[in-house]
């Protein structure tokens, strides 16, 4: 505010409204982190640095540019049918346009090699769509192999099937998603909370979700960390709800072992 201005303001001649219209928060974030860039442990793989030591150059060729690639061509890049299923792929086909099925193929397809994939576009081009369908893709790969270790070890004849059922158990997926703000991190349960997965069978399934942290709006209040505490904790203040969930919980261990 200039001199003059503050004068005006000082000896109350004039009646001023202030109107809050953002915060600068997540700017001063993004410049801090700006500023520490050096003491990241991340560094050599959020500035690519570790794709120079097993990228070969190779000679220029004509042909079609980078990016032109089919979606057949994208899915493949993830795993295609065999790791997704062939019913997400066909949800992807049909859902997602060229653009927004690379950036969920780039996102997806060295998940576990490290590195960084940036996703850029204006208000209402999809990124949250575009996002949620990436942890979707990660979530099918993942608990796909899980399942896989689990077959593999429920067909063991011999061996420590005690010992591998604990590494499996060890190895179940788990994904941490992280935003800038707490309203990003609502605007993502909420998406995935409407929306859903799709499995590998092209149904809609729920993942188990948890929200950690403080400044959760209600409408993610079922997933909250607190609130499934304080659930259990209640539940178990009544004895015969209490011996009803320890009889459950033994009845599917006993299915599991069965099944085993």
């Amino acid at each position: 505010v200039s001199k003059k201005w503050w004068t005006m303001i000082n000896n109350g001649s004039e009646k001023w409204n202030l109107l809050k219209i953002g915060s600068n928060i997540t700017a001063l974030r993004e410049f801090t982190a700006l500023c520490r860039m050096d003491m990241i442990p991340l560094k050599r793989y959020l500035l690519g640095l570790h794709l120079e030591e097993s990228v070969v150059k190779l000679p220029l060729s004509i042909g079609k540019p980078k990016g032109s690639e089919s979606t057949t061509q994208l899915l493949d890049k993830m795993g295609g049918v065999n790791a997704l299923g062939k019913g997400f792929t066909t949800y992807a086909q049909q859902k997602f346009n060229p653009s927004q099925l690379g950036a969920i193929s780039a996102s997806a397809s060295d998940y576990g090699d490290g590195g960084f994939t940036l996703i850029k576009g204006p208000p209402g081009t999809g990124k949250t769509t575009t996002l949620v369908a990436i942890l979707n893709s990660l979530h099918i790969r993942q608990f796909n192999k899980y399942y896989d270790e689990v077959k593999r070890i429920a067909s063991m004849i011999c061996g420590n099937r005690k010992s591998a059922i604990t590494n499996a158990v060890r190895a179940k997926p788990r994904m941490l998603v992280c935003a800038p703000s707490n309203a990003a991190v609502d605007n993502i349960i909420l998406k995935i909370m409407e929306d859903g997965f799709v499995d590998g069978s092209g149904k809609r399934y729920n993942p188990s979700m948890i929200r950690v942290g403080i400044g959760q709006s209600m409408t993610v209040k079922d997933v909250a960390l607190e609130h499934q505490v304080d659930a259990i904790l209640s539940e178990h203040l009544d004895l015969c709800k209490l011996e009803s969930s320890i009889a459950g919980y033994k009845m599917e261990v006993q299915r599991i072992q069965n099944d085993i």
